[in-house]
């Protein structure tokens, strides 16, 4: 994750434990589009400014499937969530590097609730709650809700 990382908690009271963990992905649905950039303003925090080409900006939809989370070390208990994020393409100056192209996530929806609540606990991100179901049709499309 770049310095433009995602959306995270400014008030930070707790100590966020670095946690080196690997997971599997089962699969990623991703829907790339483009907008008018006004738009999308009211969603990045100041220091961000929308990657931006003829007035459009680049948001996308992804929902990954995450299968057996774990930590390396500590004998943590395997998990699967699904992930809603939207995620929109910005720019931001970096100390280090000047003017750097990066990731936004204005929004961080996880299922199941117990796997969100631990990680708001153990990370800065701002998961919201919410039931993610997957259904194949009977035409073999997958339906996805929210």
């Amino acid at each position: 994750m770049t310095e433009s990382g995602c959306r995270a908690k400014t008030d930070d009271k707790f100590h966020k434990m670095k946690l080196d963990v690997l997971a599997d992905l089962d699969h990623l649905f991703m829907i790339n589009f483009s907008v008018e950039a006004t738009r999308l303003w009211a969603l990045l925090p100041g220091h961000l400014r929308l990657l931006t080409r003829e007035g459009r900006a680049f948001p996308s939809i992804v929902l990954p499937a995450i299968r057996n989370l774990r930590q390396r070390s500590i004998g943590f208990p395997k998990v699967d969530y699904d992930l809603f994020g939207l995620r929109i393409l910005v720019e931001y100056e970096s100390s280090q590097l000047g003017l750097t192209k990066g990731i936004y996530f204005s929004r961080l929806i996880m299922d199941p609730n117990h796997v969100r609540w631990a990680a708001n606990v153990m990370t800065t991100f701002e998961f919201e709650r919410a039931i993610i179901t997957r259904q194949t049709t009977d035409e073999g499309a997958t339906e996805v809700t929210v």
